[in-house]
């Protein structure tokens, strides 16, 4: 009875490190997401202030460098002629992003409501919006030229270096150096807009909504991506000029 006993301590001491050798132990990637951005999102789409147009975070090299997987940030956006087709879609992602059950793998909601990967002329398709650092950086996105202001469209770091103009990702053209943020390029079939039948025609539209989200970007030992939750960084305006109604 004792032998028999031994033996079944000696197996069942067995069985699980059997499993830990063989199958490995899954571990979980954790990368630190945005969490301040300046502008705040607005809230009244109808009142409209160029000089806080634009996407602005803080990122979060400081306590993600350590982690050998971070790369950076990615941005994702998506254009919409309606903003509460917009808020519909927010209110979506932010449902999955605000549960921890869901938010390790919110890029899947995200893409699910067809946003796309933002781009930046004179940068790699592969590599992330924002590369890594070691030091917090302010970011500031600003799409369009505003009317009665000096800013041109860029991607800003800390107010200082210009990154390049932002890109659009259409199914048409997911990485054209032309394809900017000017409202004479968009076509109802491009796969970055949401346009909502109402009482306008697709050309007629004079304002559009661009939403958009950040997420930290990394990638694991196989080279698969990995997110953080993701920060909506709210809207940002594009007024259609009369010259670019066809």
């Amino acid at each position: 009875m004792k032998r028999r006993n031994s033996y079944l301590i000696f197996f069942n001491l067995l069985v699980p490190l059997f499993l830990f050798v063989s199958c490995g132990i899954d571990y979980y990637i954790y990368l630190y997401p945005v969490v301040d951005r300046n502008p705040d999102p607005c809230t009244t789409y109808d009142i409209y202030d160029p000089s806080s147009n634009l996407f602005g975070f803080k990122t979060r090299d400081s306590v993600n460098s350590p982690i050998s997987n971070y790369q950076g940030y990615m941005v994702y956006y998506r254009i919409y002629n309606n903003s509460d087709t917009m808020l519909s879609d927010m209110n979506y992602i932010n449902n999955y992003n605000s549960n921890d059950d869901y938010k390790a793998n919110i890029i899947s909601y995200i893409e699910n409501r067809n946003f796309k990967r933002l781009y930046c002329e004179n940068q790699s398709f592969a590599a992330p919006l924002i590369n890594k650092s070691g030091s917090d950086r302010t970011i500031k996105i600003r799409l369009v030229t505003e009317q009665g202001l000096d800013d041109n469209p860029g991607i800003t770091v800390d107010d200082v270096i210009n990154l390049g103009i932002p890109i659009r990702n259409t199914s048409s053209s997911p990485y054209n150096p032309e394809y900017f943020f000017d409202t004479d390029k968009f076509s109802q079939e491009d796969s970055d807009i949401s346009f909502t039948q109402g009482d306008v025609n697709f050309e007629d539209v004079d304002t559009w909504y661009v939403s958009a989200y950040v997420l930290t970007y990394g990638i694991d030992d196989v080279y698969s991506p990995v997110y953080s939750s993701a920060l909506w960084l709210g809207c940002s305006v594009i007024k259609v000029d009369e010259e670019d109604k066809s």
